[in-house]
């Protein structure tokens, strides 16, 4: 069989987008008529995209009786991509020809626990989000699982670290962190002199599947603190920040969280000098819909809440 024969079959079988749409309507509202009026189209166009739908998939799509539409199993199927498929040429059709296209839908955000944004999203991202984007449904979930992030449903994922090669995937912005400690705990323990001293103080660090990134940060343990230990680990960095803020020991905090409390003696900063590595923070789009008007939209306002917080730290 040549190309061109090849070709020209699929030519003939090629899914006509109307079709496709006028099907979605007829499975939501499970009637021809329904569907006519909510398209402003003839009942006859509506069974005429049905059955040209059917045609093409070699199968039937719906069950017609008197009074109601019933989907089949492969109706059912269809329909539940029928939206989604829509959806994303919708948006794809207005990023490519520069039209703004309302943000809408349903957006699943999954941000790794190391980063300890909950606050401040909370209070000043997703409040904003959800003001400019009134059309959108928003899911955010706090997860310590990378496999969580990866997930197939997320839209975006917001981590530290590293995590399985994404299709796309961008660095947002750093986040500093500072080795600190209660004055209760330096005046009980005493103040270390020097970095090599800290092997002998207790050490709070946050574990979890990054630990290493998050542990007094890997390349000064690895060149400064090897004779230092952990005396107790925790999941969370605000668990970890709260526990040094309480006196229980030494820890490297994140600077969002830990700057005021700098600022209002609450905690000491230890060796300014000491070049502790920031952490990276990443967002990737495990779901492929990084050009999602939504999701645009909150990965702008996360970039510049990140700038924001650098700017207030310095």
């Amino acid at each position: 069989m040549t190309n061109g024969v090849l070709f020209t079959q699929a030519a003939e079988k090629m899914l006509d987008l109307n079709d496709l749409r006028v099907f979605s309507y007829v499975a939501s509202l499970a009637s021809f008529s329904l569907a006519a009026d909510a398209l402003k189209i003839h009942k006859s166009s509506v069974s005429r995209s049905v059955a040209r739908l059917e045609s093409m998939l070699d199968a039937p799509l719906l069950q017609r009786t008197t009074r109601k539409v019933r989907l089949t199993r492969r109706g059912n199927a269809l329909k539940e991509r029928c939206s989604e498929i829509l959806s994303r040429i919708n948006e794809t059709i207005g990023y490519v020809g520069g039209v703004d296209v309302e943000p809408q839908g349903h957006l699943t955000v999954c941000i790794g626990t190391e980063v300890a944004l909950a606050n401040r999203l909370q209070s000043h991202l997703l409040p904003q989000f959800l003001t400019h984007c009134r059309n959108v449904q928003v899911s955010i979930r706090y997860v310590s699982s990378r496999s969580d992030l990866r997930a197939e449903n997320v839209d975006v994922a917001v981590y530290t670290g590293s995590l399985a090669p994404q299709p796309v995937n961008i660095q947002l912005g750093m986040i500093e962190r500072h080795l600190c400690a209660a004055p209760d705990y330096l005046q009980r323990r005493g103040r270390p002199a020097d970095p090599m001293d800290l092997a002998s103080h207790d050490i709070i660090v946050c574990d979890g599947e990054d630990a290493a990134g998050f542990a007094l940060g890997s390349a000064i343990e690895s060149s400064l603190l090897s004779e230092a230990r952990p005396r107790l680990s925790a999941n969370d960095p605000s668990s970890v920040h709260e526990l040094v803020a309480a006196g229980a020991g030494i820890g490297c905090l994140l600077g969002h969280l830990c700057a005021d409390d700098i600022k209002t003696g609450r905690l000491i900063k230890l060796f300014p000098q000491l070049p502790v590595p920031p952490l990276a923070v990443k967002v990737a789009f495990p779901s492929k819909r990084s050009i999602s008007p939504a999701v645009k939209k909150f990965v702008e306002l996360l970039k510049s809440s990140l700038a924001d917080e650098t700017r207030l730290h310095h």
